[in-house]
């Protein structure tokens, strides 16, 4: 079986084609943080905070006014992942893993 991976905006509340896993990717507030004030290179932490919540909010007003849902509902998706620099390995996630 093959799998295609689909990224970009919601399309809406239509079911999901027959098959697909809706994923929402993301990363903690203070990672998002340090890339955005990376990104424009800005040691602006105040500047960076307030632009990063004005993107958020404009989001969360635009998903629910075209689909009626909220940005970031977990619900909406079968599998939500949120990335982290701070994985330790230990032996229990590797054996949790399969991998010890």
């Amino acid at each position: 079986m093959a799998a295609e991976f689909v990224s970009g905006w919601v399309k809406g509340q239509e079911a999901p084609a027959k098959g697909c896993c809706q994923v929402r990717v993301t990363r903690s507030f203070e990672q998002r943080l340090a890339w955005l004030m990376d990104h424009i290179g800005t040691d602006n932490r105040e500047a960076a905070e307030s632009e990063l919540r004005r993107s958020d909010t404009a989001h969360a007003a635009r998903m629910n006014a075209q689909f009626g849902v909220t940005w970031g509902d977990p619900l909406l998706y079968d599998l939500v992942l949120i990335l982290t620099s701070e994985f330790r390995d230990d032996e229990g996630k590797r054996v949790l893993l399969g991998d010890g």
